[in-house]
C-alpha cells in the first residue's frame, strides 16, 4: 500500500498513531486521514475533531520534513495554538508521538 517516497508520511502518522491510540481515541488516526475516501475537514469537525486535530498535527509535521528533506534551509518555527506543538516537535524539542501526545492531553483538557 505505502510506496517508498510516502515513508515519511507514514512515519509522522505512525507517531500520531502511537499517541491517539493510547492517549484518548484508542483507535488509529492514519485510516481516516490517509484513506481513498478522505472526509473534509469540515466533516472531521462535525463527526470527529479530535481526529481533525491530530490531522492537521501530522500534516504539519509531514510537510516540514518533506521540505527540510528536499534541501530547505528553515530558520524559524512557529505556530499558533495547536500549531505550537507542532512547531516544537519539528524542531526536535520533543519527539513526534510526545507532541501528539501533548495535543491529545490539550484536547482532553478544553473538553
Amino acid at each position: 500500500m505505502w510506496r517508498e517516497r510516502d515513508a515519511f508520511v507514514y512515519s509522522v502518522f505512525s507517531a500520531v498513531d502511537a499517541a491517539a491510540e493510547e492517549e484518548i481515541l484508542g483507535r488509529l488516526v492514519t485510516p481516516v486521514v490517509l484513506s481513498e475516501n478522505l472526509p473534509g475537514p469540515e466533516e472531521l469537525l462535525n463527526q470527529d475533531p479530535d481526529v481533525l486535530q491530530l490531522a492537521v498535527f501530522g500534516l504539519s509535521v509531514a510537510v516540514h520534513r518533506l521540505l527540510t528533506d528536499r534541501g530547505v534551509q528553515v530558520s524559524a518555527l512557529m505556530g499558533h495554538s495547536m500549531g505550537e506543538l507542532a512547531a516544537l516537535a519539528c524542531a526536535g524539542a520533543f519527539t513526534m508521538t510526545d507532541g501528539a501526545r501533548l495535543l491529545c492531553h490539550r484536547m482532553a483538557a478544553l473538553r
